[in-house]
Order: C-alpha cells, then sequence, then structure tokens
C-alpha cells in the first residue's frame, strides 16, 4: 500500500459465488502478515463476519449510531480505541455498500478526508445488486 499513490480508491464487483469474499480474505491476511493494518467492515453485522479476522459494521467503526444526521461528520476522539484504528489503518474495506445510505458513505469520506487523507478504500459489492445511473438518475435496468 503506497500512501503517495495517486490511486486510492478500488471498487471490487462481482457476481455471488464468483470469490470476492475469498479474494479479500487473502488480502487482508497477505497485507496484514506484511505488516499493513486494515480495517474490515461491512454493512451489517452477518456480511462482518466473512471476514478472515476483526471485521465490523461500518456504523461500529466510524461510530454512526443507528440515527445519524446527514450532514454531521461523527466525532471520534483520536485516542480512543476506534480514532486510533482509523488513524493507523492503511486501507478501508467496506463490503455490500448497495445496503448503506448515501448519506454514510459520505460522512465516511468526510471523517476520513479530515482523519487520513491519505488512506485506501476498497468498496465491494455484487454485481446484480446494484445497478449503472444514467441520464437524469434514472436506473437502467438490462433484461438478461
Amino acid at each position: 500500500m503506497d500512501p503517495n499513490s495517486i490511486n486510492r480508491l478500488f471498487f471490487l464487483s462481482g457476481d455471488g459465488g464468483t470469490g470476492k469474499t475469498f479474494l479479500l480474505n487473502f488480502l487482508l491476511f497477505n497485507l496484514r502478515r506484511l505488516g499493513n493494518k486494515v480495517l474490515a467492515t461491512a454493512s451489517t453485522g452477518i456480511a462482518s463476519t466473512k471476514f478472515y479476522a476483526g471485521g465490523m459494521t461500518l456504523h461500529s467503526a466510524f461510530r454512526l449510531g443507528i440515527n445519524h444526521e446527514p450532514d454531521q461528520i461523527p466525532s471520534i476522539p483520536v485516542q480512543s480505541y476506534f480514532g486510533r484504528r482509523i488513524i493507523e489503518s492503511n486501507l478501508i474495506i467496506v463490503d455490500e455498500i448497495t445496503m448503506l445510505e448515501k448519506t454514510v458513505l459520505e460522512n465516511v469520506d468526510k471523517l476520513c478526508r479530515i482523519m487520513v487523507p491519505k488512506i485506501s478504500i476498497c468498496l465491494l459489492q455484487e454485481r446484480l445488486l446494484s445497478f449503472p445511473v444514467i441520464g437524469n438518475n434514472h436506473f437502467l435496468l438490462l433484461k438478461i
């Protein structure tokens, strides 16, 4: 993980059963073995249990709570457990992003820009759970 790299946002998508979780766990294991700190999160508790070790919900990792305000950046003390985990991370993984509200990702983005502006982020989703947005924000539905 090169913090000076221009590309710090990664997106992994694929059909169910194609090995996204296997690849993710392989990357987690090897990145951690090389001394990198990886914060593995997911939109739900069940999804976060798929990780090799140490997975948690995005809401828990970023102290968002259930009823978060759309434009309110969560206050995380730098010296707290969660603050240190975020600041010390080289990579943040967010699985099942289609299950998250847009405002949640926006608040996490704002917080990361303040706390760790050069962090890398990897977003994951199943290919068939989201559709491309075209024109006036209408969904394009493909018949297969």
